[in-house]
């Protein structure tokens, strides 16, 4: 698996901050998960440190704010719906305790030479001017006819199973991301 992502992965390979973003990515969806499964909070109070280093190198910052919503989001479905064996208390202290990391995580962003500046710059290349992402070759979907996307499109079926079967499993955060991911990948 990891030869596949590495091989889907190569175009991306450039001296670019947005490697420290897939980093931090995966930083943060350790040390939530290494949170949940140890039962302990504790590790989380790392995130919103992290996110000041992030909000510094990149703009793919929000993405950690986003995972942390979601997790919030599952813990709380899950607990409404028993989805797991774990009782609707336990969801809801793990869902206030996702919420609140993640305000800390949005607190931290504003610590940037540019405050919130840089938040609504943010949101108005990506909203407001549609120029700029309809000509980046990042922001467009995919060119399944370019011959480096064959590892992509082979990727596609691996994580879409993989999707579901977090599901199947009652772990809603990681098919909510993994899903989303891959919908955010074709678009």
């Amino acid at each position: 698996m990891t030869c596949l992502v590495m091989a889907t992965t190569t175009i991306h390979w450039l001296a670019r901050p947005h490697l420290l973003t897939w980093l931090l990515v995966a930083l943060f969806c350790w040390v939530i998960e290494r949170a949940r499964v140890d039962s302990n909070g504790a590790p989380l109070l790392a995130l919103p440190l992290l996110m000041v280093l992030w909000v510094n190198v990149h703009p793919g910052f929000l993405t950690g704010v986003l995972i942390l919503a979601v997790w919030s989001a599952a813990e709380h479905v899950e607990g409404l719906f028993g989805l797991t064996q774990e009782g609707h208390v336990v969801h809801a202290q793990w869902s206030r305790w996702f919420s609140l990391t993640a305000l800390a995580c949005l607190a931290a962003t504003l610590v940037n030479p540019y405050g919130i500046e840089l938040h609504k710059h943010i949101v108005e290349y990506l909203f407001s001017s549609g120029t700029v992402t309809a000509q980046v070759a990042e922001w467009l979907s995919p060119d399944f006819h370019n011959p480096r996307l064959h590892w992509f499109e082979l990727l596609l079926p691996l994580g879409a199973a993989a999707g579901l079967w977090h599901g199947l499993r009652g772990r809603l955060a990681w098919c909510v991301l993994t899903l989303g991911g891959l919908h955010l990948a074709l678009v």
